[in-house]
């Protein structure tokens, strides 16, 4: 049988892919969602919000499934940012300036790239991980506050 223990991480149970693999899954679904967005005929803003949910999404699938936090939520080599500039390229060059593919998607895919080339090679990581939950849960807190007062009211 096989040993896969070189994949798994220490403590954790996430697959620990090669980061060309990875960035790979993250060019890939940058480069599909720009394009679904494109064909229909979204903004900007709608451009890089379903290019960003289709480039992290699989790897925050994946670590959710694997019962980790995803690495978009951690400190971490700027997935969201590579992904984000893929995106912008892309609907710069197509939208904007007009350049058919496959050119667009070979610079989308060389600026995702560069940037998450650069995040290992001199060390730029994402801050570091906050607590959220108060910011969360305030307006949680509000909505259940109203609700009981509006079942007091009308005696529910």
């Amino acid at each position: 049988m096989p040993d896969f223990s070189a994949f798994l991480g220490q403590g954790t149970h996430a697959l620990m892919l090669p980061a060309w693999l990875e960035l790979t899954a993250v060019v890939i679904g940058s480069l599909s969602g720009s394009l679904v967005a494109i064909d229909r005929k979204l903004d900007m803003t709608g451009c890089v919000a379903l290019s960003l949910i289709c480039g992290l999404g699989g790897g925050l699938l994946r670590d959710v499934c694997l019962g980790d936090v995803p690495r978009i939520f951690q400190t971490s080599n700027l997935y969201a940012l590579c992904a984000l500039g893929g995106s912008l390229t892309y609907f710069a060059l197509y939208d904007l300036a007009h350049v058919m593919n496959p050119w667009v998607a070979i610079a989308c895919t060389l600026v995702t790239v560069a940037l998450r080339r650069a995040s290992l090679r001199w060390g730029i990581v994402s801050s570091t991980s906050r607590d959220h939950t108060d910011m969360v849960l305030a307006p949680v807190r509000r909505a259940a506050k109203r609700a009981r007062g509006h079942a007091k009211r009308h005696g529910e």
